[in-house]
């Protein structure tokens, strides 16, 4: 789930940082507006690599469940049942940077699975 909106407990500071970026972009597209500038925000979920699968590894062992079930745990969050993929991240980088998303500004765009 992106944590820019949906923050999980006792990670504070990395929430309020989220959204600080949601808010800056907001604020951002409306300054630079007048320059046919366009700001927008990418919230990704879990994206798989190495860095999630290490998290994962290390939070099933402190959870005393093996990595494999805390991975069918997290995944049933996921409403799409698995992980975005860099290539999906890179996907909307492209459209927001394309002409087809000319008029698209000061908006959040969720690459979740269907997570919230």
């Amino acid at each position: 789930m992106p944590n820019g909106k949906n923050p999980p407990s006792m990670r504070t500071a990395y929430g309020a940082s989220k959204f600080g970026v949601i808010g800056l972009s907001q604020v951002l597209s409306k300054e630079v507006a007048k320059h046919s500038i366009c700001v927008n925000t990418i919230c990704p979920g879990p994206v798989k690599s190495d860095m999630l699968d290490n998290i994962w590894k290390e939070t099933a062992s402190r959870s005393g469940i093996t990595y494999e079930e805390f991975s069918k745990i997290k995944l049933r969050e996921i409403p799409l049942g698995k992980l975005c993929e860099p290539k999906d991240i890179s996907g909307a980088v492209l459209f927001l940077l394309s002409e087809s998303s000319k008029h698209i500004t000061g908006s959040t765009v969720d690459i979740n699975g269907g997570a919230v």
